[in-house]
């Protein structure tokens, strides 16, 4: 599903050379000594320029720290930031931002992949003839491949985010490209299309800075002006049109699966590490709840959308417990339900259904994606729909308890295109695949497939519904 409060029209704006910006990868080389920075072991001790090839302890991801797009926070594979010890030495051993050195990218104007790095203590990182990194030099202003201090920069990866849109633009910037995204991606017009073609209920994935009540628009921590009334007016709209909404928290503080829908400045996973962090979360749910428990539209809340396996479990259904608890203390109606996803392991669902079963109005939420995986491209069509016929079907079998939690597939999706998928949208209105919970007369077994099929829609006016 296409996240509603996620915008991505600055993609075709990136410069033709590269823009340093939060998360992005990059690999430095040493002009003199012809070798790639490295932090042994990817963190945890000195930085050296030792190795001929870049693999995954010679990258290093940024933090773009002003708007100049000059200063930058580094970090190693291993998530330990960069700076420099009292030797001057360049180390990969701060474990917290706090702790990490900001450096000064000066660019060469006339070979934009050629850099110096100023470090915090105002001196140039140079290479050693050992191979060691150390903050010890003045720089000549030479930009001669023999200079010590002159390196070769190359972006690896880019991550495409909120956070991105905002360390690109800065906040102003990109809160008026969100607002103006927000205005004109899903509108009233669109509501009423849905429910008139025979679907009961949208899931609006959101950010936990949704809650953030500032007007004055940032990127760290973000606040993003108006932001709230862009849910309150789908809330309308599906109040109108007889629509159910899922509210899907989709990004949690510090990210809980370091992808870029959620949250991620970096690509790390940061969330659930401290009982703060879970308290932060738990907020942002009772803020939910509190706001829209009055809502007749309001079908579930959804705590957290696919965790990673970096969580750890433990960790996760402490906060599962304290979040369900926030709703109920908001929401007493008996149609309103609370939607837990597992973590994004092979077994995330298995794992989660039991501690899911014991909520009462708790739903468990799957996602089944035939990608990211070479078994589904040599597939034809027909062993794909095959697949979704038989293992998909039982492995949602295994899932279901007597009087346990309700399963809700809320994503899924095979192939890349539009086209394509529309012949498993069939599958999935023809073959009953999703379990309708009719023991509580619960139609919570909607797939986000009619999005994709709805967007289908939109592109190929010739394709309709069926049987939805």
């Amino acid at each position: 599903m296409r996240d509603f409060w996620q915008a991505r029209p600055w993609r075709r704006l990136i410069v033709v050379h590269y823009r340093l910006q939060d998360g992005t990868r990059i690999t430095l080389w040493s002009v003199s000594q012809k070798m790639f920075l490295s932090a042994a072991g990817g963190g945890g001790s000195a930085v050296t320029a030792d190795q001929s090839k870049a693999q995954d302890w010679e990258i290093f991801r940024l933090w773009k720290m002003d708007s100049s797009g000059h200063m930058f926070k580094i970090r190693s594979n291993k998530n330990q930031f960069i700076s420099i010890n009292d030797g001057e030495q360049l180390v990969a051993t701060a474990t917290s931002h706090s702790q990490a050195g900001e450096f000064q990218f000066i660019i060469n104007k006339k070979n934009r992949e050629k850099i110096r790095i100023r470090a915090p203590n105002g001196k140039f990182l140079q290479v050693e003839q050992s191979g060691s990194v150390t903050a010890n030099s003045e720089a000549s202003g030479s930009w001669s491949d023999k200079d010590p201090s002159v390196f070769k920069i190359q972006v690896t990866g880019q991550m495409q985010g909120d956070t991105q849109l905002c360390s690109f633009y800065g906040a102003e910037q990109a809160v008026s490209m969100l607002q103006d995204h927000w205005s004109t991606f899903i509108v009233e017009d669109d509501f009423s299309f849905i429910s008139s073609n025979g679907l009961n209920a949208v899931r609006i994935p959101v950010a936990w800075w949704i809650t953030n009540e500032a007007n004055t628009p940032s990127c760290h921590p973000p606040s993003y002006p108006r932001y709230q009334a862009v849910l309150d007016k789908a809330f309308d709209w599906a109040d109108k049109y007889n629509l159910g909404v899922i509210v899907d928290l989709h990004a949690a503080p510090w990210s809980q699966n370091g992808h870029e829908h959620s949250g991620s400045r970096d690509g790390t996973v940061g969330w659930g590490t401290s009982d703060g962090n879970i308290d932060q979360t738990v907020q942002v749910i009772e803020a939910l709840a509190a706001r829209y428990a009055s809502r007749k539209s309001l079908l579930a809340i959804e705590l957290l959308n696919e965790p990673s396996i970096e969580v750890q479990f433990d960790a996760l259904k402490k906060y599962y417990k304290a979040g369900y608890e926030a709703v109920h203390r908001h929401v007493q109606r008996d149609d309103v339900y609370v939607i837990m996803s597992g973590r994004l392991i092979q077994n995330g669902a298995t794992e989660m259904v039991d501690f899911a079963s014991r909520f009462k109005k708790c739903v468990l939420d799957v996602h089944y994606y035939n990608l990211y995986d070479p078994k589904y491209e040599s597939m034809s069509a027909g062993q794909n729909i095959d697949y979704v016929k038989t293992v998909r079907a039982n492995h949602l079998n295994t899932l279901m308890r007597q009087n346990g939690a309700l399963v809700f597939v809320g994503e899924c999706r095979w192939a890349d295109g539009l086209v394509l998928f529309t012949i498993l949208l069939h599958i999935f209105t023809s073959y009953d695949i999703s379990y309708q919970a009719t023991q509580e007369n619960m139609e919570l077994d909607i797939c986000n497939y009619p999005y994709h099929y709805y967007e289908s829609s939109r592109i190929l006016p010739n394709i309709k519904f069926k049987g939805v």
